[in-house]
């Protein structure tokens, strides 16, 4: 509902997800997929959260994450062949996604773990990250696409770590709601 969508974009703009000033373009462009993908709103805002203090800005993170998704989806031959590469199982993977005990955003958390194991500067890597993640795969960087693995969404953890920016922004968000009701 309104009330719980506005709440999620207070705590998005308080965890930090608006530094770019896009959080709110990339709620309008991204919510249908990351559903598909079985990513709530809140994970999507955590998400672009820790993108924005990764210096992912604009929407590289959010965008790497539905390429990667999508290639996953789409199954093609290069997407299973880097898969196969970095050690996974693709059968069991899809097999998983099938009977629904396995999300494609779990699938990007495999592909993470396997991805710092083995490093940035190996071969594998490269082919994997432009295989699975195209483009904005390339653009994120090895270092944000290794971090999906460890990326907490819980959007309430990110702002309980109470700091000097989260205190003002939420004043700030106060005065506009005690402003906005005269």
């Amino acid at each position: 509902d309104t009330n719980k969508s506005l709440d999620l974009i207070k705590k998005g703009f308080l965890a930090g997800a608006d530094a770019s000033g896009e959080m709110l373009t990339q709620l309008r462009e991204y919510p249908t997929m990351m559903n598909d993908a079985r990513i709530s709103a809140e994970e999507m805002i955590a998400i672009m959260a820790q993108s924005e203090k990764l210096g992912i800005y604009d929407d590289k993170g959010i965008d790497a994450l539905k390429e990667g998704m999508l290639r996953v989806r789409e199954g093609t031959k290069a997407t299973q062949d880097a898969m196969k590469a970095l050690g996974l199982d693709v059968d069991d993977i899809y097999g998983k996604i099938k009977e629904g005990s396995l999300t494609y955003f779990d699938v990007m958390k495999l592909v993470s773990s396997r991805l710092k194991e083995i490093g940035a500067d190996s071969r594998i890597t490269g082919t994997a990250i432009a295989d699975i993640f195209g483009g904005p795969g390339e653009d994120a960087g090895f270092r944000y696409i290794s971090m999906l693995s460890e990326m907490d969404t819980n959007l309430n953890h990110l702002t309980e770590s109470t700091d000097t920016y989260t205190d003002a922004k939420n004043q700030e968000l106060e005065a506009n709601k005690r402003l906005n009701e005269i």
